[in-house]
């Protein structure tokens, strides 16, 4: 896949003998409805088209409300949406600084951008989409430029859950908050996950509670699950385990309540090495139980031998 960010050498690209199938969002996660999309853009090949989808290296959000706003928030960082895409066979990635000034283009200036520069000849999305200045842009508008400018579009119908709930950024982003990953990831297609450098902690877990964790440092903005403890994959240096995670503030061991943060925390079965500087993605496949605070570390032990029960007949059950 090539990575094409902001608009320089974009016509040493595309030729005018080149055709794209081009979809637009932002796509703050790659769900099982941005799949759908993107098998429309990849069955376009037949005809010579290439697939590329065009998105945000900027929140819209954060230009539009501010960004404090919307800290910790994010589904998928950029480098995460680059490894989905890539697995999925997109062709090209066209990442556009959203800004004051793209904001406001017009409707028509978008489309024209789209077809002159980046050679689109087809085009997908949902009935819901929106662009150009002050969203007048809709896709019964650009069935209107498709024969002013020579393009083909499909509408793309929503993809909906067992229950009738349609498949959504923002259903997934509330049901992680509830720590729903099962469900989050059927909704996704595969398992939701963070990455992170394996940092030192304070080595308290294989010292006085006889299961060492690793400690990860994800990325600020990326948007973890419900405080808990969790089943989770671990995949690092070349290698796949299962494990629990723990996310939350660790109440019983740590700091004063002044000095709190939400740390995340693996205790990888069946392994041992030495692994600090390491990436490790996490990717998490069941809530086992809330974050407590226990009366001593006896009994912190007593529960997370309880949790690794659990967590290992959950994987037997559903994975094994």
């Amino acid at each position: 896949m090539l990575i094409i960010k902001g608009e320089d050498n974009i016509m040493d690209l595309f030729s005018d003998a080149d055709g794209t199938a081009v979809t637009i969002g932002k796509f703050d996660c790659i769900h099982r409805g941005h799949k759908r999309i993107i098998s429309a853009l990849k069955a376009k090949e037949t005809e010579g088209l290439q697939s590329l989808v065009f998105t945000f290296s900027g929140s819209p959000r954060m230009v539009i409300q501010g960004e404090d706003r919307f800290k910790g928030r994010n589904l998928i960082t950029s480098e995460e949406r680059i490894s989905v895409l890539r697995e999925q066979g997109v062709d090209f990635l066209f990442e556009k600084k959203f800004d004051r000034d793209f904001m406001n283009i017009s409707a028509e200036e978008f489309v024209r951008f789209l077809v002159e520069k980046l050679k689109m000849r087809y085009i997908a999305v949902t009935k819901e989409f929106r662009f150009g200045k002050e969203n007048k842009g809709s896709a019964i508008l650009l069935q209107e430029f498709s024969s002013k400018f020579g393009f083909s579009l499909d509408i793309i119908p929503l993809l909906k859950n067992p229950d009738g709930t349609v498949i959504s950024s923002s259903l997934i982003r509330e049901s992680l908050k509830e720590g729903r990953v099962d469900y989050v990831n059927e909704m996704l297609g595969y398992e939701y996950f963070i990455m992170g450098r394996i940092v030192r902690g304070m080595g308290m877990g294989k010292r006085k509670l006889s299961y060492p964790t690793i400690n990860m440092l994800p990325p600020d903005e990326k948007l973890l699950p419900k405080v808990g403890v969790y089943v989770t994959r671990v995949q690092v240096a070349g290698r796949s385990y299962f494990g629990m995670t723990d996310i939350g503030v660790k109440p019983t061991v740590d700091q004063s309540e002044g000095e709190r943060r939400i740390t995340v925390e693996t205790h990888i079965f069946d392994f041992s090495g030495y692994i600090y500087d390491e990436t490790a993605k996490v990717s998490f496949l069941y809530y086992l139980r809330e974050e407590e605070k226990f009366p001593d570390l006896s009994t912190l032990q007593e529960q997370i031998t309880r949790d690794e029960k659990n967590a290992r007949e959950w994987i037997k059950e559903n994975l094994t």
